[in-house]
Order: C-alpha cells, then sequence, then structure tokens
C-alpha cells in the first residue's frame, strides 16, 4: 500500500501510473473486507458448531 501511496504522490507519475495503483489499493481494500466479513463468519460457525 505505502508503494502504491507513492507512486500516486510522485510527481512523475503519469495518469495510467494514478489509475493502475488507484486500482490496486481499491482491490486490496476489498480483499481486506472480504477477509474482515469472512473471519466474522467463521468465529459465528465456530459459536455454533461449538456450544
Amino acid at each position: 500500500m505505502r508503494e502504491l501511496t507513492a507512486v500516486k504522490a510522485d510527481p512523475t507519475a503519469t495518469l495510467s501510473d494514478v489509475v493502475a495503483a488507484d486500482f490496486a489499493i481499491v482491490h486490496l481494500d476489498a480483499d481486506l473486507r472480504w477477509l474482515h466479513t469472512t473471519l466474522g463468519r467463521v468465529v459465528d460457525w465456530h459459536r455454533e458448531v461449538h456450544p
């Protein structure tokens, strides 16, 4: 994420570089949200299976 943010802040970055970095950041954010949601569901499932 820091590397991608650095690309966006680089004054020599092209618009294509910035858009690609934005895409990667949003994709990583979506992956993290999915992992967080799934972990919560696994915890709920574990409580259901092991009361």
